[in-house]
Parts: C-alpha cells; sequence; structure tokens
C-alpha cells in the first residue's frame, strides 16, 4: 500500500514536471521575427469547376485590353450557333484547362507560404536506464527515467527569409497566370480572324464563281450565234473550272479554322459552323512611342522581374542556413531506487566547422546573375517582338485601306467600262477576263491583308495588354 502511495505521487510529480518543462520549452520558441501574413489557409481542392479570376500584383491586363470591346461582358460561358468574339473569349477564358492549371500552381504557392511561416515541431523524448540487468540493476528497482520535450530554436532569420522566398514565388505563379491567360487570349483571338478571313474568302471565291459561270453561259449563247470562236469558249471554260478549284479549296480551309478554333474554345470540333465579326475593321495604330511605354505592363516582363527577386530571396535563405540552429531540451528524471526526481536541462548547438554552406551560397548567387541576364533577355525579345508587330500593323493597315478605298473601286469601275465596250463589241473577251480577275485578285489580297493586320494587332495588344488603336474604321 505505502509503495502504492509511493509511486503514485511520484507519476503525479512526473507530470507536474513535463508539464513545466513542456511550458518553458514552448515560451523559450516563441520567435521574435515578425512574417508577413499575406494569404489564409487556401482551398488546395476545388469544389466548383470555375476557376476564379487570378489578379495580376501589378496591373490586370486582360482589364485593359480592348478584347474586342471588353469580351469579359458576356455573362455565359454558353455560345450561340453563330457567336462572335466576346462570347468565344469568354468561353476560352473560363474553360481552357492551361489557364485552370495555373491558377492551382498559384495557389499550391500560397499554400507552400503558409507552410514555410511555420515554427519547427516540439519533440517529446522518454529515456528509461538502468533496468534488466544483473546484480543492483536487475528489474526495475534502480531504473531511471527521463521524460523531457525538446524544441529546435531557428537562428539568423531562416523562418523569415524562408517565408519571403515563398511569397515572391508565389508573385511569380500570379504573373505566370496571368501570362496564360494573354497566350489563350491571343490563340483564340488569332483564330477568330483566321475564321473570318476564310469565311471572307470563301465569298469572294464564290463570287469569282458565280462570275466565271454567267460569263461561260454569254460565251456559249455567243459561239451558238457565230459571234465568237471556239478558243474562246474553251477559255472561259478553264477559268470557270479554276474558280471551282479555287472555291472548293477555300470552303476546305474555313471548315478547317472553324474547326481548330472550336477545339481552342472546348467545343466539338463540328460545334461551330460560322462567326460573326469585321474583318476589315481597320485603322492606323497609336504612336510608337506611346505604345513602347507600356512594354513594361507585359506579365512576362514582371515575371523575369519577380523571378530574380524570387532567386535574391533564396540566396538571403542560403546565406541564413550558415548559422547553426539551436536546440534546447528540458524534462524530468526520476529515480525508482531512491524515489527522488530531479530537473534536466541541455543545449545542443551544431559546430560549423567542416560544413558552412559555402556550395549552396555560390550555386544561389550564380542563379541570381543567371536570372538578371536572363530578365534582359526577355526584355530585348519583348522589344524585338514589339518592332515586328508594330511595323507589321502599320503596313498592313495601310495597303489594307489602300486596297479597299481605292484600289477595288478603282478596278469595279474599270470592269463596268471594260463589259460595256465588250458588249458593243469594242474590244476581245481576253481584255474582259482580266478586267474581271484583277477584281478577283484584288479583293483576295484585301482578305489576306486585313487577316495579316488582325493578326498584328492581336499579337500587340497581347503583348502590351491594352488597345492599341485610338479607333476603328471600316476599310469599305
Amino acid at each position: 500500500m505505502k509503495t502504492d502511495m509511493h509511486l503514485s505521487s511520484a507519476n503525479m510529480a512526473l507530470t507536474r514536471s513535463l508539464l513545466l518543462a513542456g511550458t518553458i520549452i514552448l515560451t523559450s520558441c516563441a520567435s521574435p521575427q515578425r512574417t508577413e501574413e499575406v494569404v489564409a489557409s487556401p482551398p488546395i481542392i476545388a469544389t466548383h469547376v470555375h476557376e476564379e479570376k487570378l489578379e495580376n500584383p501589378a496591373t490586370s491586363a486582360i482589364q485593359t485590353v480592348s478584347l474586342e470591346q471588353k469580351f469579359t461582358g458576356a455573362s455565359s460561358a454558353s455560345i450561340g450557333a453563330n457567336p462572335g468574339l466576346p462570347e468565344l473569349l469568354n468561353r476560352a477564358l473560363t474553360y481552357h484547362p492551361e489557364i485552370r492549371a495555373a491558377g492551382f500552381e498559384r495557389r499550391a504557392r500560397q499554400a507552400e507560404v503558409l507552410q514555410a511561416s511555420r515554427v519547427p515541431n516540439p519533440e517529446f523524448e522518454t529515456e528509461l536506464e538502468n533496468f534488466a540487468g544483473n546484480g543492483g540493476f536487475s528489474g526495475f528497482e534502480g531504473s531511471e527515467t527521463t521524460l523531457a520535450v525538446s524544441q529546435t530554436i531557428e537562428l539568423g532569420g531562416k523562418r523569415q527569409k524562408r517565408t519571403e522566398e515563398a511569397i515572391k514565388h508565389t508573385r511569380v505563379a500570379a504573373f505566370d497566370v496571368e501570362t496564360k491567360r494573354l497566350e489563350v487570349f491571343q490563340d483564340t483571338a488569332q483564330r477568330f480572324y483566321q475564321v473570318l478571313a476564310a469565311q471572307e474568302e470563301l465569298k469572294v471565291t464564290a463570287s469569282m464563281l458565280s462570275s466565271a459561270r454567267r460569263l461561260e453561259q454569254e460565251v456559249n449563247t455567243r459561239v451558238r450565234a457565230g459571234r465568237a470562236n471556239i478558243l474562246e469558249q474553251q477559255r472561259v471554260k478553264l477559268i470557270s473550272s479554276r474558280a471551282k478549284v479555287t472555291h472548293d479549296q477555300a470552303r476546305f480551309r474555313l471548315s478547317n479554322s472553324l474547326r481548330a478554333l472550336a477545339s481552342v474554345v472546348n467545343l466539338p470540333v463540328t460545334g461551330l459552323k460560322s462567326v460573326k465579326g469585321n474583318l476589315f475593321k481597320v485603322s492606323h495604330p497609336l504612336a510608337e512611342t506611346v505604345l513602347r511605354s507600356h512594354l513594361p505592363d507585359n506579365p512576362r516582363a514582371g515575371s523575369a522581374a519577380a523571378e530574380v527577386a524570387r532567386r535574391q530571396a533564396a540566396l538571403a535563405r542560403v546565406r541564413s542556413e550558415r548559422i547553426p540552429d539551436l536546440s534546447l531540451t528540458a524534462g524530468t528524471r526520476f529515480d525508482q531506487e531512491s524515489n527522488d526526481r530531479a530537473f534536466v536541462a541541455s543545449i545542443g548547438l551544431p559546430l560549423p566547422i567542416f560544413n558552412r554552406n559555402k556550395g549552396a551560397i555560390a550555386a544561389a548567387e550564380a542563379r541570381v546573375n543567371q536570372g538578371i541576364f536572363e530578365q534582359q533577355a526577355q526584355n530585348i525579345g519583348l522589344e524585338t517582338l514589339f518592332t515586328e508587330h508594330y511595323s507589321a500593323l502599320v503596313s498592313t493597315a495601310q495597303q489594307t485601306l489602300t486596297l479597299r478605298k481605292e484600289l477595288i473601286p478603282a478596278a469595279r469601275l474599270n470592269f463596268q467600262t471594260t463589259n460595256r465596250a465588250f458588249q458593243r463589241g469594242g474590244i476581245d473577251l481576253v481584255s474582259l477576263i482580266s478586267s474581271q480577275q484583277t477584281i478577283s485578285q484584288l479583293e483576295l489580297e484585301a482578305v489576306r491583308s486585313a487577316a495579316q493586320y488582325q493578326m498584328s494587332r492581336i499579337a500587340l495588344e497581347s503583348l502590351l495588354g491594352r488597345s492599341v488603336t485610338s479607333s476603328h474604321k471600316t476599310a469599305q
């Protein structure tokens, strides 16, 4: 009975001692460092299919781009049978898997910030000594029991620097989301204008085929009346056959363009039959110096700068790892034989003799320098792309406006004059055919020039994150 009372009393004392030791350790490990709270605990598992709207830390480029008069105005990602660019862009930016994957990468980076800000967990240790031996140490009569709690104290600001690196990595991920959105915008919009161009080309080739067949009928009538020879009949028949081949090729290109656009916006390949829009909405761009000043707003430039900042934060973290961490241990020890108790405590500190983290520091410094040069290369690449797209935009805008407003009207007027002269017998069939073909060639050239203009405009808007023209003039 007396032994049981002693054991009960000893256990209570051990419990109190352990709680006291734990309190000492937890108090001593309270870090004086202040960690910036940047994120709440994010939901890691998606509970719905729509990705949240991700914001660029510097600027939301997508919101400032004209994107054919604010494509985000569409209230639903569903589209009709004859959609325009706003509906297609809204669907692409809502459902495109690359954008959603980039969004989850950003969430993962945010979760890593949360994890990086945590302190190491304490460790509970129990140790039993001097038992199951021989002589006085047989059994447990001479045993000693030690219960202790140990805690690692990070020195040198490791936790703060680790957290700062994770925060900067999150900013890189945010820029990557914006980059992916602009890439999807550019791909979708350019494929949309490819479809528009294919539709316009189909109209031109249909008109060419219709004109060729009317001319063939008229020449056949003339042959039967003895007013034209068989050579002219064969010539217009060949022209009609070539016009049909050209028309069939245009129809094939339109079908392929529609299927490609449907794939981009996550629709069945046969889900689109046509699109609505104006290919010939053309105007001259804003001044080059004005547009060039917006190049730093490009998320690729922001991502490169954020990556340099992340590598600098990684260098600071690696340098802090030169300082060894302190290990504190506190607990209580109970001697079974004498029924005595005592506190135990220890401090551990690694000696940085053989490893001072010099290799990791040198590697981190090299990566910072690498990131600086990669940022310079990125900026040079953006400048090069801007020059190419702007030059192409200026030239194709002028070319399209000239074709639509000057050359095509002049060619039509010339054809009308030539046709009247042909009806009176004043000129031969060759001159009439040449005049008609000139119109068709100019119209096809105008379609391709307008398509190239739209390709360059979309590429430039994607590069700058904003509209590049003050207004659009329709090149009639």
